[in-house]
C-alpha cells in the first residue's frame, strides 16, 4: 500500500523497475523506451507523486535555483526604474536555463556575515548582489566562503562583476553641461552607502578641474533616493541668492532627477529656461516625464543578462570566478537641458 505522500521508490515498485528508471524519466532521460516511460508517468499521475526539490538538489548537489539580494528593504522590485529591467534580464536567462529564482527583498542588512546563514541555507546555487552597499561588506564575507557570486553596478574584483565606468558617467554628464554654457552646476547625490554615488561625484568634479573652472563644494548637496529629499534639496537651491544659485543640476540616478525634476515644476520654475537638470540609466521615466530627461543609458536589460550567465557558468564550473564585464553608456540628450539664461 502507497501512503499519502509517494516515494520514488513507491513508483519503481508499482511499475515493476529500478528508481533509478523513475529518475531518468523524471529527468526526461532519452535512454528510456516509450512504453516504459508511459508506465511511470502514468503511476506518477495515478500516485499524485510529486518530487521533492530539497531531496533532487541533495542528490545533485544542485537546487537549479539562483538567488538575488538587493541592497534595501525593496516593496516592489519589478516596479522600481532601475530594478525593473534587471530583473527582467535576469528572469530571461533563469527560464531559458530552467532555474528557479529567489528575490531577497524583505531584509534590511544590518550585519553582512550575520546574514550569510540566510544567504547559504541551500535553497540557492549562487547568489546575484545588486548594487551592494558599502558600510556592509557582504561581498567579502561571500567571497571568503566561496559562494558563487556576481555582482551588478560594482567593479568589485573580489568576485565577478559587472558594471559601468561611474567615474566616466559624472564626468561626461557634466562635461556636457560646461560645455553648453553652465558653471553653477549642482550635484544632488543620492545615499553615500551606494558603490555608485561618491564615484560618480569624483567625475563630476574631474570635469571642472579639465575645464579649469572652480566649482563650489557647498552645490554638492547629499541626500537619499527618496522624494523627500530630492524635494527638500530642490527647495534648498531655490532659496539661494539668484548670483548663486545653480543653472543646472546633475542627479545621480534617474529616479533623483524625476523626483528633482517634478518639485522644480511644483515650485514654477521653467525647466531648462531656468534650470536644467540632467539623470543617469535611461529609466521608462526618464522618456515619459516632461520634459524629457536628459541621462545616460546603461544598458541595465543587457547587464542582467550578463550577470546571470556568468553566475551559471560559475555554478558549473565553466569560468574564473572573478570575471569582470565592463558596458559601455551613451549620453542621451533630450528637453530637460538648454544653455543657461544667465
Amino acid at each position: 500500500m502507497v501512503g499519502k505522500n509517494p516515494t520514488m521508490k513507491d513508483i519503481a515498485k508499482v511499475c515493476g523497475v529500478s528508481p533509478a528508471t523513475v529518475s531518468y524519466v523524471l529527468n526526461n532521460k532519452s535512454m528510456i523506451g516509450a512504453e516504459t516511460r508511459e508506465r511511470v508517468l502514468k503511476a506518477i499521475e495515478e500516485l499524485n507523486y510529486r518530487p521533492s526539490a530539497i531531496a533532487r538538489g541533495l542528490s545533485s548537489k544542485r537546487m537549479n535555483s539562483l538567488g538575488v539580494v538587493f541592497p534595501y528593504n525593496v516593496d516592489s522590485p519589478i516596479l522600481n526604474p532601475y530594478y525593473a529591467p534587471l530583473l527582467d534580464g535576469i528572469m530571461r536567462v533563469a527560464l531559458r536555463e530552467h532555474q528557479n529564482t529567489t528575490l531577497y527583498t524583505g531584509h534590511d542588512w544590518v550585519d553582512a556575515r550575520s546574514s550569510l546563514p540566510l544567504f547559504q541555507d541551500g535553497r540557492t546555487d549562487g547568489l546575484i548582489l545588486i548594487s551592494p552597499r558599502v558600510e556592509l561588506d557582504i561581498v567579502e564575507a561571500l567571497a571568503q566562503t566561496g559562494t558563487p557570486t556576481v555582482v551588478i553596478d560594482d567593479d568589485d574584483r573580489r568576485v565577478s562583476a559587472v558594471y559601468i565606468d561611474d567615474v566616466a558617467v559624472g564626468r561626461v554628464l557634466t562635461e556636457y553641461l560646461i560645455g553648453i554654457g553652465h558653471r553653477r552646476i549642482a550635484m544632488f547625490c543620492g545615499s553615500r552607502g551606494a558603490r555608485c554615488v561618491p564615484r560618480r561625484q569624483q567625475g563630476y568634479e574631474e570635469a571642472f578641474q579639465n575645464a579649469r573652472i572652480s566649482h563650489d563644494p557647498s552645490l554638492s548637496l547629499p541626500g537619499d533616493f527618496e522624494r523627500e529629499s530630492a524635494h527638500e534639496r530642490v527647495d534648498q537651491i531655490l532659496d539661494m541668492p539668484k548670483d548663486r544659485r545653480p543653472t543646472a543640476i546633475v542627479c545621480t540616478n534617474d529616479l533623483i532627477a524625476v523626483l528633482s525634476l517634478e518639485r522644480l515644476i511644483e515650485r514654477g520654475v521653467d525647466v531648462p529656461g531656468d534650470i536644467s537638470i540632467v539623470g543617469v540609466d535611461d529609466t521608462r521615466e526618464a522618456s515619459f516625464c516632461t520634459p524629457r530627461l536628459t541621462t545616460v543609458r546603461q544598458p541595465l536589460g543587457e547587464m542582467g543578462i550578463m550577470a546571470t550567465e556568468m553566475l551559471l557558468n560559475q555554478i558549473r564550473n565553466e569560468s574564473p570566478v572573478r570575471y569582470r564585464k565592463a558596458f559601455k553608456t551613451e549620453l542621451i540628450v533630450r528637453e530637460s537641458t538648454a544653455p543657461p539664461r544667465y
